[in-house]
C-alpha cells in the first residue's frame, strides 16, 4: 500500500512504540541528555582543535546518540532564550514545542529563578511533546518547577489539537496579566516535521504528488491533496511558485530593513540575506546535475535527468499545520522563535530553485542513505528549512505578524547573548548552517536599559 510521503515520514519518526522518537525503551532515545550545566559551566576552549576533541569524546562515550546545540551549549542556550523572551520582549508565557529532554526549559527556568525572581513568579513554561519517553524525561528534569507551578508538561501533538495553556494548579499562578503574552518556541523542530514531495512533468507542465510504499519506492498521481495545495500556496511552491524573499542590503551596518505593504510595519533581518541565501542555494543540486551524491547512485541520477519528471520539490506540509495551529490557538497574538538548520551536507537531490532538501541518517551510525533504505525507527529524516519562505508563511497564516527578525545563530548570539573576548567559543564558531527566526504580533516594550550580551551565560 502506498501513502503520501508525509504519512510515511510520520510513521518512521513518531509512530508509537517503533518511531525514531518513540522507542519502546527510553534508553533507546537518540537524543542524549547534556552532562554540562550548573552555574560554573563555561564554553571556553583554547582552539577549534580542542573543541573538536571534546565533541569526539562525547560521542565516543555514547556512539548511538547525538547532541543538539541546546544540549551541547547547556546551560547558556536556555538562559539566552529566557532573557530574550521574558526580559527583552516581556513574555509571561512560553510554549516550547518538542522540548526533548527538557534541557532548555530547565536552564531557562533555573536562570529566571536565580537571576530574575520577579520574572520567575510571573512565568508559566509549557512544553508540548508527542514522544512519551521524552515526556517522562521532561517530568523528571523539571519536577521542581512543576511543583512550583511554573511549568506544565503536555503529552500531545502540536499539529492539529489546540495548544493548551491550562494549568492544573491555578492557585499557584499568582498575579498575572489578564491576557498572557505568549511566546512559542521551536528549537530544531521544523527540520524533523514531515514533508510531502511533488514533481512536475517537464513536457506538459502538470504537477503530481508522490506516494511511497513500505519499501521506500515512489509512485505518483495527479496533485490533488488539499494540505499539499495549501502548503504550496502558503510557502510559494510548485503550481503557486514565488521567488524566495531575498532583500538587498541597504545598510552599511549589515542590518537589512524591508518595508512591505503593511502600513508602518517593518520586517527586520540581522544578516546580509542576499549573500546568505545564494550560498544556501549552492547546497541544492539543480535539475541538470550530472553527478551522484554519496546516497544517490549515478544510474539513478542519469535516469532522473532523462525522465520527463523533474526532481522532487519537498513541501513542508506538517510545518504548515503547525503554523496554522499556533495562529488558531493564540488568536489574540503570539511570538514565534525558531532555531533550525538552513542547509545540510549529503542532502538528497531536489528541484532547482528550492532550498528544502532532506538528509537521512542511520540510527547510531555516521551514514546517510536514500529513501529505499528507510525503515521506521531506524533512520532520522531531516529537512533543511527555507527561512525566506518561512517569513512569508508565518505572515500569511498568522496574519497579524508585523515584526520579523532573522539572523545566523552566531549573529544572534553576538547580539543577544554572550561572547568570549579570548579563546575559542563554539557557540559563535560552530553550526554555521543554523539560523534563528523571531516573528511577533506584539509591539516590543522598549526597556529603559535594553539588555545587551550577557556575561553570565
Amino acid at each position: 500500500m502506498s501513502v503520501l510521503l508525509r504519512n510515511f515520514i510520520y510513521e518512521c519518526l513518531y509512530s508509537p512504540k517503533r518511531g525514531y522518537f518513540n522507542p519502546v525503551k527510553a534508553s533507546d532515545l537518540p537524543l542524549r541528555r547534556s552532562s554540562r550545566g550548573g552555574e560554573s559551566a563555561e564554553l571556553k576552549f583554547a582552539s577549534r582543535t580542542e573543541w573538536d576533541a571534546h565533541v569526539r569524546d562525547l560521542y565516543a562515550a555514547s556512539p548511538r546518540t547525538w547532541l543538539t546545540p541546546s544540549e551541547l551549549f547547556s546551560p547558556h542556550y536556555g538562559r539566552a532564550m529566557a532573557r530574550f523572551l521574558t526580559i527583552l520582549h516581556d513574555h509571561d508565557t512560553i510554549v516550547e514545542i518538542g522540548a526533548g529532554n527538557g534541557t532548555v526549559a530547565l536552564d531557562a527556568l533555573n536562570y529566571l529563578r536565580d537571576k530574575c525572581p520577579e520574572k520567575y513568579e510571573q512565568i508559566v513554561y509549557h512544553t508540548v511533546e508527542i514522544s512519551a519517553p521524552f515526556v517522562m524525561r521532561q517530568q523528571e528534569q523539571l519536577y521542581e518547577h512543576i511543583d512550583a507551578g511554573r511549568c506544565v508538561v503536555h503529552h500531545r501533538s502540536a499539529l492539529e489539537e489546540p495548544i493548551p495553556l491550562e494549568h492544573p494548579y491555578p492557585e499557584k499562578l499568582g498575579k498575572r496579566q489578564k491576557h498572557p503574552r505568549v511566546a512559542v518556541m521551536a528549537l530544531e523542530v521544523f527540520d524533523n516535521l514531515a514533508h510531502d514531495a511533488i514533481v512536475q512533468n517537464r513536457q506538459t507542465g502538470e504537477w503530481y504528488q508522490l506516494l511511497v510504499n513500505g519499501e521506500g519506492q515512489f509512485s505518483h498521481e495527479p496533485l490533488r491533496d488539499e494540505l499539499i495545495l495549501e502548503a504550496c500556496r502558503t510557502w510559494g511552491f510548485g503550481p503557486f511558485f514565488e521567488p524566495e524573499e531575498t532583500p538587498t542590503d541597504s545598510s552599511k551596518s549589515g542590518k537589512i530593513s524591508i518595508r512591505r505593504d503593511r502600513g508602518s510595519r517593518t520586517v527586520r533581518s540581522i544578516e546580509r540575506l542576499r549573500d546568505i541565501f545564494r550560498k544556501m542555494n549552492d547546497w541544492v543540486m539543480p535539475a541538470s546535475m550530472g553527478s551522484a551524491t554519496s546516497t544517490t547512485t549515478a544510474a539513478a541520477v542519469s535516469a532522473m535527468n532523462s525522465s520527463p519528471l523533474s526532481w522532487p520539490t519537498y513541501v513542508p506540509t506538517d510545518a504548515t499545520l503547525l503554523l496554522r495551529n499556533i495562529a488558531r490557538s493564540f488568536p489574540k497574538g503570539h511570538s514565534l522563535l525558531i532555531a533550525d538548520f538552513a542547509s545540510f551536507t549529503d542532502s538528497l537531490p531536489t528541484a532547482s530553485g528550492t532550498t528544502i532538501a532532506p538528509v537521512i541518517q542511520t540510527f547510531g551510525q555516521d551514514q546517510t542513505v536514500d529513501w529505499p533504505s528507510v525503515r521506521p525507527g531506524e533512520h532520522d529524516i531531516m529537512f533543511s528549512v527555507s527561512f525566506p519562505r518561512l517569513l512569508r508563511a508565518h505572515r500569511r497564516l498568522a496574519q497579524r505578524v508585523g515584526l520579523q527578525e532573522l539572523a545566523t545563530q552566531q549573529q544572534w548570539w553576538r547580539q543577544y547573548a554572550a561572547t568570549n573576548p579570548t579563546g575559542y567559543n563554539p557557540i559563535l564558531e560552530s553550526f554555521a548552517n543554523m539560523y534563528v527566526y523571531f516573528g511577533t504580533s506584539y509591539w516590543p516594550k522598549e526597556p529603559k536599559n535594553p539588555p545587551g550580551p550577557s556575561t553570565d551565560s
